[in-house]
């Protein structure tokens, strides 16, 4: 007697009921899975080197705008941003130059000492 592929399989034994709900017989899913398997390990096509030339050239393509050694901030006053910062105090003062050069100005509340940024 043939043996089922279904048997050799844990995962759709697993899922076996899932694929009976559906209507799905599990054997010729398999079957069409094992012969896409075997289409791709026959190809002459694949070349190891060739294609890791190719994804390093593209690479370096792709991260050719992201060599910038500075900290990327946000275009506007995100308070939530500058809490964060509050341990490191050189990136906080680099982020309220940022916030000056977009054209923000620095008001603090006398009454409770909460600082604002406000768009000229």
């Amino acid at each position: 007697m043939k043996k089922s592929i279904l048997a050799s399989t844990p995962f759709l034994i697993l899922n076996k009921s899932l694929l009976v709900t559906f209507g799905i017989d599990a054997n010729v899913v398999l079957s069409h899975l094992y012969q896409q398997q075997n289409y791709f390990k026959e190809q002459k096509t694949w070349n190891t080197s060739l294609r890791y030339k190719r994804w390093c050239r593209n690479n370096a393509r792709f991260d050719k705008g992201n060599k910038t050694t500075e900290p990327k901030f946000p275009d506007y006053y995100d308070i939530h941003f500058a809490k964060r910062l509050e341990q490191d105090q050189t990136a906080l003062t680099s982020y309220y130059k940022h916030l000056q050069g977009l054209g923000y100005e620095k008001k603090v509340n006398s009454y409770d000492g909460k600082i604002k940024w406000i768009k000229r």
